[in-house]
């Protein structure tokens, strides 16, 4: 009888660690979006779409094609659903190069009121989930709150919508509540992992960027000058905005800008990685297991599961830009994104380690109560072992560290500003591609250049405003009346204007 009760028992608990680790075995999200990520950063902007339309059909009970043929169907996703919010920003990314704007921003929008909500989110819920962190809602990684509202300036700022300065303004004022946020005090003892961050420039710039194209010479000084303060390398870029701001002077008569925004490179992403806990991060782990009134005796400093940032391209080679009679001129960093993630995920570690190390606590003591339980019940010592082994190898086996981030990001960000004479120019790049642009007199004019693959050339799209379709018979011929036409025309008998940065 003892026997047979010891079988039924085991049998049972065979049965209960097998959906445990069919639990634990769920594919983790950098697994299910590697191919997506692959055919990005091999440059494939078709290959990439598929890829990402496959993922969001699954999730809204389409077919692929449905998606190719009406992509504005990706904004039905729920983003509370499973890591959706994440999909939306790779679709977003991939609208936003190729020119569909609409479907880029609504993705934008629901994104960032997603990220919001989570802005605030506890890192010292040592036991939001018995499984790992990647089983957690997902509260995005710090750098991605900021960068996604410049992609949503940037998708208004295409498409000369209103809100694109407001957007740009909203990346210093969120970067300041994060720096400045008491995450992590109240659980971690004074250890606030944000404040070992450092400040991003790309805000400031492109906010200075916007408002001078709106005349509004003093406040976009303002930005500028915060911008020069948290750069990481000086700049001609930012000094000339500097100086041209603070004179108050934006171009001369007949001419405007064509700001050029490059992003390129493979941007960083995380895979999984083991690592020895730290005396902080245990120290960490104690205190969520003294508040949840656990024994701390399981802790000890074997390794963990931990996120690893995968840096691909280390440098990015400026762009270079042709148009006109300007001398070419030279994409500079406004953004460097790997070391970015590689910081703050150091600045993160011990809270992520110490959330590993409070779990597998919990997870020794359930495998300890069951032990206890079946030895008591099966009377047998032996079937009792097993029992804990079995549960304990099922908890454990199946933790996965948190790799999930926004894999369509760049290495950097880069920008250029050329000033040209009023008309349509052929703008020749480095990378082998070339496009017509309209410029407008006082105006600014915006091309942005997605580039993974540092090997061949990369998608570029111009605004909505300054796109030309038909070819150019001549690289510098006078374009038609635009939308907005010059108040105050020069005499045509007039000499044209000379391009001050000309080579002749």
């Amino acid at each position: 009888m003892l026997l047979e009760a010891t079988m039924r028992t085991l049998v049972r608990l065979v049965v209960f660690t097998g959906g445990l680790l069919l639990l634990g075995a769920c594919t983790a999200h950098s697994d299910r979006i590697a191919a997506f990520r692959q055919a990005w950063h091999r440059g494939e902007l078709q290959g990439a779409q598929h890829e990402i339309d496959r993922l969001i059909s699954d999730e809204l009970g389409l077919e692929p094609e449905q998606l190719d043929q009406s992509p504005a169907l990706a904004t039905g996703l729920d983003l509370d659903e499973g890591n959706n919010v994440l999909y939306a920003l790779e679709k977003a990314t991939l609208c936003l190069a190729e020119g569909q704007f609409d479907v880029s921003r609504t993705l934008l929008r629901k994104s960032r009121g997603y990220y919001d909500e989570h802005l605030e989110s506890s890192i010292g819920d040592m036991f939001a989930s018995l499984a790992d962190d990647e089983t957690r809602s997902y509260v995005g990684n710090d750098y991605e709150h900021l960068l996604l509202r410049v992609y949503a300036g940037l998708c208004e700022m295409m498409e000369g919508g209103e809100e694109a300065t407001s957007h740009m303004l909203s990346v210093d004022e969120v970067q300041e509540r994060i720096l400045n946020s008491d995450l992590g005090q109240a659980e971690g003892g004074g250890y606030k992992p944000r404040a070992r961050y450092k400040r991003l420039m790309i805000g400031s710039y492109l906010a200075g960027v916007l408002l001078e194209g709106e005349a509004e010479g003093e406040q976009a000084y303002a930005r500028f000058r915060i911008a020069e303060q948290n750069q990481l390398v000086q700049t001609r870029l930012l000094q000339e905005a500097l100086q041209r701001t603070k004179k108050g002077e934006f171009a001369p008569y007949g001419f405007g800008a064509l700001h050029v925004f490059y992003f390129g490179g493979r941007g960083p992403y995380y895979v999984e990685g083991r690592d020895e806990a730290s005396d902080l991060a245990v120290s960490l782990a104690k205190i969520g297991i003294a508040v949840a009134g656990k024994s701390a005796s399981a802790l000890i400093q074997a390794e963990v599961p931990v996120p690893k940032v995968v840096v691909s391209d280390l440098a990015v080679p400026p762009l270079s830009i042709q148009a006109g009679d300007c001398d070419p001129v030279e994409t500079e960093l406004i953004c460097e994104l790997n070391s970015v993630a590689i910081s703050q995920l150091e600045a993160n570690m011990p809270w992520i380690m110490a959330r590993q190390l409070a779990r597998r606590s919990l997870k020794a003591g359930i495998a300890a109560a069951t032990e206890r339980a079946v030895a008591k019940n099966s009377n047998d010592s032996i079937a009792g072992f097993l029992a804990g082994l079995a549960v304990n190898l099922a908890l454990t086996a199946g933790e996965r560290a948190e790799t999930r981030c926004w894999t369509s990001l760049p290495a950097q960000v880069q920008a250029a500003r050329v000033v040209l004479a009023k008309g349509v120019h052929r703008v020749e790049l480095s990378d082998g591609n070339y496009c017509n642009v309209r410029i407008e007199q006082g105006r600014n004019s915006y091309l942005l250049v997605f580039r993974p693959n540092l090997q061949q050339p990369g998608f570029f799209v111009v605004d909505k405003y300054s796109m030309v379709e038909e070819p150019l018979a001549e690289p510098d011929a006078e374009a038609p009346d635009a939308e907005f036409p010059d108040t105050e025309s020069p005499d045509p008998e007039e000499e044209a204007p000379k391009n001050p940065f000309s080579r002749g």
